[in-house]
């Protein structure tokens, strides 16, 4: 799973650059088609699918390991194999000398605590696991049938809250849960996130080939067909159509409705303060595909950072690959 959300992170490093490289109006359509073809090919909604059936397979293997010897939750369950059994309950029995309170507790978890949570309570964490690690699964399975990930994903928190109620005392001995829905679900938002952002990328390098041959952006994408596209490709959070509006001054507005899966207009308005976290163009109520700066609103952020830092910057004029991907001057 982690090596999965590291790629999605390499992934959206690769669209914010691809961005920048189609502000060149040196690229040729060889050029754009080569890029399109490979972004095409990335398909982080099979990749997460894979990812997920062998967390499946890891989680059966972690619990039958834990069976056999001494978990230690401080270690996310691997046990320190250094130490003999003597020699922990040696250390168990100074703990209880030097904090009676605290030692006898630890005595006590690491004794009857794991007999009981071996013979009995593992096999109800073990099912809580793969009952949720399924549902993900089975959810990732329907949205790469053009299934709708917005609503998708609320079943999945839904199915999850109910998996965790049947099984109220899981996770208790051991202090977390594998494969817990949590994670699981964040997973799946950020999978929602960068398919999201791999569409509006892939459209938005087709209108650009379109316009580097008639001049002119197409009135709807329909256009694109059969040219660019043999099928448009679809917003991932509600299953339909990419929006696209050409405006007066012949430039578009690209965009997705967004993890609520709501249409709003095309608002890139963000759903929650910006922070260096999650300052990210594709946040906001509607992910919209962004427009570069104009050369006045250039100006005006040069103009707001020199008067922040008391200084006189000389502005020279704006090279659009220095713009950076946001719907803003900001």
């Amino acid at each position: 799973m982690i090596s999965e959300l590291v790629r999605i992170a390499i992934g959206q490093f690769a669209i914010n650059s691809t961005w920048e490289a189609l502000q060149s109006p040196d690229l040729s359509d060889a050029q754009l088609r080569e890029l399109q073809s490979a972004w095409e090919s990335v398909d982080f909604a099979e990749q997460t699918e894979a990812v997920l059936a062998m967390e499946r397979v890891s989680d059966t293997l972690t619990f039958s390991h834990w069976r056999e010897s001494y978990p230690s939750p401080s270690e996310l369950g691997l046990a320190d194999s250094s130490k003999s059994g003597l020699a922990e309950l040696r250390e168990l029995g100074q703990n209880v000398l030097e904090d009676p309170k605290e030692g006898a507790k630890a005595l006590w978890h690491r004794y009857p605590g794991y007999w009981t949570w071996k013979w009995w309570q593992s096999y109800d964490d073990e099912l809580v696991s793969a009952e949720t690690v399924q549902a993900c699964l089975e959810t990732v399975r329907a949205a790469r049938k053009d299934h709708p990930i917005a609503p998708v994903q609320k079943q999945l928190a839904q199915q999850a809250a109910l998996i965790n109620q049947a099984h109220p005392g899981a996770g208790t001995w051991l202090g977390f849960l594998v494969g817990t829905g949590g994670s699981l679900e964040r997973l799946l938002i950020r999978v929602g996130g960068i398919e999201t952002q791999r569409s509006l990328l892939i459209t938005a390098i087709a209108l650009k080939r379109y316009h580097l041959k008639h001049s002119a952006y197409p009135a709807e994408l329909t256009e694109l067909i059969p040219d660019f596209f043999l099928r448009l490709p679809l917003d991932p959070m509600d299953g339909q159509p990419l929006r696209y509006h050409l405006k007066p001054d012949g430039t578009f507005l690209l965009y997705s409705v967004g993890e609520d899966g709501h249409d709003d207009g095309g608002d890139p308005t963000p759903t929650e303060p910006a922070t260096r976290v999650n300052k990210s163009w594709w946040r906001g109520i509607d992910a919209v595909w962004p427009s570069p700066a104009t050369k006045e609103e250039v100006t005006a952020e040069f103009e707001r950072v020199a008067r922040s830092r008391n200084v006189t910057l000389q502005i020279r004029p704006a090279n659009p690959l220095a713009a950076s991907p946001t719907n803003s001057a900001k």
